[in-house]
């Protein structure tokens, strides 16, 4: 990755976080918010069987979101690396942990497909909708370290002359966002509740600048390379 270009390397970054978005946003809005019904565990065992197709898509879909932000976590790290190389480790173990953990608890997004498919899988819906719970839980935790993520990545970019400062003051948005989110579903989930989806709302528009503007503009490569200097 040394020998490739840094505008090489910001539209390879952009394309994939482009694919990590439109997977994400597919898995959480036409899959689980579409199957799942949190209050009513026969109701979303029901959706699940007769939808089967669709949630293994979601599930699948959830795969392709986690292991390309990988990829995306090591571009930035390269891209940024220059303007601060501590705290570039730093995002990029915030983002590590944060993928792991919500890789981890995709788990008890599979689990249901085990529990319903039992012999007289009646007595398995209220275990299926918890573990659908518990996933939620996770993602939940897995936005603390995202926030993190996107905080240091905003303070990074805004230190950065080879990118829109406006870049770096949307992901720092986008990270206190994600820290709202998730202190709020611990502390307060009736207030979570109201928050959703609104919350995310800038996170999409923050996370879509970017990707679109390494995508198709990429970065300043002579300013980059005085960096790197």
């Amino acid at each position: 990755m040394k020998d490739t270009s840094p505008g090489l390397k910001a539209r390879l970054a952009g394309l994939l976080f482009l694919i990590v978005m439109a997977a994400g946003v597919f898995a959480e809005y036409r899959v689980w918010n579409v199957l799942i019904v949190f209050h009513d565990p026969a109701a979303t065992a029901q959706n699940i069987l007769t939808q089967e197709p669709l949630y293994r898509v979601g599930f699948a879909a959830n795969l392709v979101d986690y292991s390309f932000y990988l990829g995306v976590t090591a571009l930035f790290y390269e891209l940024l690396k220059p303007v601060g190389p501590s705290l570039s480790v730093a995002a990029a173990a915030f983002s590590l942990a944060a993928t792991a953990i919500v890789a981890a608890a995709s788990l008890c997004t599979y689990a249901p497909l085990i529990l319903l498919h039992m012999q007289g899988h009646e007595p398995w819906q209220a275990l299926a909708l918890m573990c659908l719970k518990l996933r939620t839980v996770g993602y939940d935790v897995s936005l603390v370290f995202f926030g993190v993520h996107f905080l240091l990545l905003g303070l990074l970019i805004l230190r950065a002359d080879f990118l829109p400062r406006l870049l770096g003051v949307l992901q720092m948005i986008c990270g206190a966002c994600y820290l709202i989110n998730s202190f709020a579903s611990v502390l307060s989930p009736p207030l979570a509740r109201d928050l959703s989806p609104y919350i995310f709302m800038p996170c999409i528009v923050a996370e879509l600048a970017l990707a679109l503007w390494l995508l198709f503009i990429g970065v300043n490569s002579q300013r980059w390379r005085a960096h790197a200097a």
